[in-house]
């Protein structure tokens, strides 16, 4: 967080919280600057509901995903909320089970979005949390990409096999980033499949025409 601010040096940031699940990153980025911007998106209608209370007007919530095309999907909810997913849950793991379901929620991409939102110029920070689907939101955004319209783009890596058939490598987020003129500055964590079974990173991305590093 404190590398971000760094970064950015400015308290009024405008921010995409993508996978706002029950609106902790938004008290996150609260926290960490005075008078941000927050776009929130969240396709569960009752975590939904939640960010919908802290809206106001620096403080957007949508009721959608974000990923590869504008469509329906299934979504699998999770009694553990924040582990809800368009992914299945590896079942190996023990965990409760008592209230999972499906729900069909609307998906748009990133790229559409912000053609309909012309007072978005360029946004500071990207945060991508969606539980192994952060590969399909870039995907959807393969023109602002290419456009540089994020500073920062800070998404979450599962390599482990938290979700079936969702571990993922480096390569297939930065296949959009690298030749997009974007680099990887921070990795939050270290480890092995041995281990933690579960791994995941947050990792950080810069817009290199923005920092000199």
């Amino acid at each position: 967080d404190e590398a971000i601010k760094e970064l950015l040096k400015k308290e009024n940031p405008t921010i995409f919280d993508v996978g706002a699940n029950v609106g902790d990153s938004i008290n996150r980025f609260q926290e960490l600057f005075k008078n941000p911007l927050i776009y929130s998106f969240e396709p569960l209608k009752k975590e939904f509901e939640l960010i919908k209370n802290k809206e106001t007007e620096n403080i957007k919530c949508f009721n959608f995903a974000l990923g590869e095309q504008e469509t329906q999907k299934s979504f699998n909810v999770l009694s553990d909320s924040h582990l809800s997913s368009f992914n299945e849950y590896n079942k190996e793991y023990l965990r409760d089970r008592s209230n999972d379901h499906k729900n069909t929620v609307q998906i748009r991409t990133l790229d559409n979005f912000l053609k309909e939102r012309n007072e978005i110029e360029r946004i500071d920070l990207l945060k991508i949390d969606t539980q192994g689907y952060e590969e399909k939101v870039l995907e959807g955004a393969k023109s602002s990409l290419k456009e540089n319209k994020f500073k920062i783009i800070e998404v979450e890596l599962q390599i482990g096999k938290l979700y079936e058939g969702s571990n993922r490598n480096f390569i297939d987020l930065e296949k959009y980033l690298i030749d997009n003129n974007y680099r990887l500055f921070s990795i939050d964590r270290f480890g092995n499949l041995l281990q933690t079974p579960t791994l995941e990173f947050n990792l950080i991305y810069i817009c290199k025409k923005d920092f000199n590093l």
